[in-house]
């Protein structure tokens, strides 16, 4: 993801990844976080760790913690994305889990994590259809009121067949969403790690959103030359496998 990374990095963010719940498997009982289920408390630890760390503000990471946050991720981490989209806008989500203690811990140190959180970008996120993904699909159908949402995949991904994607970006009803593909040939459901296309994408989106940049907003929604409904990068209109035109 380096390149990913960078790219995001050099529209000025201090982007942080977690190094925890390495090894992640859907339903394989070795896998780390209960099997990914619980990886979205990794991302919400490192928030609150910027958060009420006197040392993350250092020249090493200058944050301005005055400021929202967002947070993206790849496949698994698409779907940690959404969790603590919907987490931030809904206590009703994960209520009857067991993370719900979790989050409430320490005077609800993870949820205030939450509150931080202006803008979240998925990419080939899981599907939040699939309990083996998400801990409470029903409580996160319709969870998602008002925090932005990005949704990004490929038409090569092997996981589209089913729509999944569709299918999440359907289920969010803030105000502010897009969904997007990136172009065929291009590593299909890899294609975040190998090239990383929608990066700049979802850098403007977290400027436009958690930053409330009004110049990243125009090129996401403008119908300049620059904008993205004109990117090359983005594929502009196709039929999905149920039938759907997007």
């Amino acid at each position: 993801y380096a390149s990913t990374l960078i790219d995001i990095a050099s529209y000025g963010f201090v982007v942080a990844a977690h190094r925890s719940c390495i090894y992640v498997i859907a339903g394989d009982p070795s896998s780390e976080c209960d099997m990914g289920l619980a990886s979205f408390l990794e991302a919400l630890k490192v928030i609150d760790h910027f958060a009420n760390g006197p040392a993350s503000t250092s020249d090493a990471a200058p944050v301005d913690f005055s400021q929202q946050v967002a947070v993206g991720g790849h496949s698994t981490g698409g779907r940690i994305a959404l969790m603590i989209a919907a987490i931030r806008d809904s206590r009703r989500y994960l209520a009857n889990t067991t993370y719900s203690r979790q989050l409430d811990a320490n005077d609800g140190a993870l949820r205030r994590a939450a509150a931080k959180v202006g803008a979240v970008a998925g990419l080939h996120a899981d599907d939040m259809r699939d309990p083996l993904c998400n801990p409470d699909v029903d409580g996160f159908r319709d969870a998602i009121t008002s925090t932005p949402v990005l949704l990004d995949t490929n038409p090569d991904d092997f996981e589209v067949r089913d729509s999944k994607e569709w299918w999440n970006f359907l289920n969010v009803r803030s105000p502010s969403k897009i969904f997007m593909e990136t172009v065929r040939g291009q590593d299909g459901h890899m294609e975040p790690i190998s090239f990383g296309l929608e990066a700049s994408w979802v850098a403007r989106f977290a400027q436009s959103f958690a930053l409330g940049n009004t110049t990243a907003r125009g090129l996401l929604y403008g119908d300049c030359p620059d904008c993205l409904r004109h990117s090359p990068l983005v594929l502009q209109r196709r039929t999905l496998p149920s039938g759907e035109e997007v």
